[in-house]
């Protein structure tokens, strides 16, 4: 193998779950109505040094048929690069809270757009990908930018998971 190269090292055992119940973090997006939005609670990703990519997953389920095109927006709210989590970017608190205003998402790391592909309730519909954030605190904020659609009324079925996405030097 040849040496100076630069690899990611996933390890699914570090992923972070935030859900409404049964998870690492709590996300309470059970029967999330339409135009409003939920804060994850901070999870403390740890001192330096610690991973700045990480893989994110969010699933959704919806409790209504939604129409077609309709989304749900993910986003990330960071709190500071050490010490203490404090003032995150919003001002709505540091744990599992409900969004106060759709402008509080200006501040947020926009991550991610789910659009509904099917107009049927109880289909599960998903995203992934990558982002990068140096903040040691940050979870998961979820909008549903719906028009009239809730999200599914169980805690566990829809949720955000997290995986750190670490570099190793050979």
């Amino acid at each position: 193998m040849a040496a100076n190269r630069i690899r990611i090292q996933v390890n699914t055992a570090d992923t972070v779950k935030w859900v409404g119940s049964g998870g690492d973090e709590l996300l309470t997006l059970t029967s999330l109505g339409a135009g409003a939005g939920r804060n994850g609670a901070l999870h403390d990703w740890g001192a330096s040094p610690r991973s700045y990519r990480y893989w994110f997953k969010m699933v959704i389920e919806w409790d209504s048929a939604p129409a077609l095109g309709e989304v749900v927006r993910l986003y990330i709210r960071e709190a500071g690069i050490e010490g203490s989590a404090t003032n995150p970017t919003n001002d709505d608190g540091t744990g599992d809270v409900a969004v106060s205003a759709e402008v509080k998402l200006s501040n947020l790391m926009h991550v991610g757009t789910l659009l509904a592909d099917e107009a049927a309730a109880n289909i599960v519909t998903a995203i992934e990908g990558s982002l990068e954030s140096g903040a040691r605190f940050f979870a998961p904020t979820v909008w549903n930018g719906s028009a009239a659609d809730v999200l599914d009324n169980v805690a566990t079925t829809s949720f955000v998971e997290i995986t750190p996405i670490p570099f190793e030097v050979e």
